[in-house]
């Protein structure tokens, strides 16, 4: 099968700079050349087979890759060769073979094998790429000679095709690079949401959380679990406002905050609860309505003798208020002490760093 002028496939990328000019530009004259060679070695017989492959002359171009592994038993360039050629022949066991071989000695596998799938995608039909991409990549993850590259497309392939686990485990060992953090992390948030329910949910998205370094799309979905699916609007509050707090310049994030607090007053009114009065605290505080959520801490103090950190630090989920919301030097942990601890604040204005 004879790729497109414009498709630079796998093995022309592994000839020379100048040879892979000259086939690009002026194939016979690089044919005429290599033909006219005494003696060749490995690597002439090797730019022959890319000749004779590249001209739809595949016959030619098994001939040649294997007279330069006659030549070379290690000429990995050739292995690579092969295999694609038995694949498009659709002699698995002996692609097989040559995949394998080559896999387990080549030093630089990783590197090779994004070469090795561009020919996969141009030889064989999409749903024989994928496969035969899994497979690759899977051995080299097996074989312990994959690079964050690998591991990530690995991962990728594993996620379409519903193995959400293994996915899961390769992208969550990804979410520190820099390069691959986002689209792991955006991965394991569906992930997560796919193998988990309640209380674990809500747990491993907040061990997310603390490695990532974008942590407000995190607590955005986590608001939107609690709030859609786990029907606990005064959990989502807390987890709109902490998606704030980490993007403060994020207009709709705000949005969601303050439309979150609006509902839930309006749909709390007045009450006798203390959970409920709880609640209506935190909305008047993060709609910044700071007088009235005075008024309800005043009638749980009263009331219910709440104190700080009492009355917070069992609040669930713990680590929600352990390791987020009660940390020091959090803008929460600051504004339950003035209305909770020993001190109380005579007034109820406060630094605006709570949205900081």
């Amino acid at each position: 099968m004879m790729p497109s002028d414009s498709e630079e496939v796998g093995v022309i990328r592994w000839l020379n700079e100048k040879s892979r000019r000259m086939l690009e530009g002026e194939p016979e004259l690089l044919l005429w050349e290599l033909e006219d060679r005494k003696n060749p070695s490995s690597e002439d017989h090797f730019e022959l087979a890319v000749v004779y492959d590249h001209l739809g002359r595949e016959t030619l171009a098994k001939v040649h890759f294997k007279k330069a592994l006659e030549k070379n038993l290690s000429h990995t360039p050739s292995l690579y060769g092969m295999a694609i050629a038995a694949l498009e022949a659709k002699e698995t066991p002996e692609a097989l073979r040559y995949l394998k071989r080559v896999l387990r000695m080549d030093p630089k596998a990783a590197e090779n094998v994004k070469l090795f799938q561009q020919s996969l995608r141009a030889r064989l039909s999409a749903p024989e790429a994928s496969q035969w991409s899994l497979w690759v990549l899977e051995q080299l993850h097996e074989l312990k000679k994959d690079s964050e590259s690998c591991r990530f497309e690995y991962a990728k392939l594993l996620f379409e095709r519903s193995k959400f686990s293994e996915a899961g485990e390769i992208f969550y060992s990804l979410v520190r690079q820099k390069e691959f953090s986002f689209e792991s992390t955006q991965y394991l948030s569906y992930i997560y949401e796919k193998i988990y329910q309640g209380d674990e949910l809500i747990d491993r998205c907040l061990d997310l959380a603390s490695l990532v370094s974008d942590k407000s799309d995190i607590f955005f979905n986590l608001a939107m679990i609690s709030q859609t699916e786990a029907k606990k609007p005064e959990l989502a509050l807390h987890f709109y406002y902490l998606a704030s707090k980490f993007e403060p310049a994020d207009p709709g994030l705000k949005f969601s905050l303050e439309q979150a607090c609006v509902e839930l007053i309006g749909e709390l009114g007045r009450s006798t609860d203390p959970k409920k009065q709880m609640t209506l605290f935190f909305c008047h505080a993060y709609h910044g309505s700071f007088a009235l959520a005075e008024r309800y801490a005043k009638m749980l103090r009263q009331e219910h003798a709440y104190k700080f950190p009492e009355s917070f630090q069992s609040s669930e989920p713990s680590r929600l208020w352990k390791e987020w919301l009660l940390i020091e030097e959090s803008p929460i942990r600051e504004l339950l002490n003035r209305y909770f601890g020993q001190e109380t604040a005579t007034s109820w204005k406060l630094p605006h760093r709570i949205f900081e």
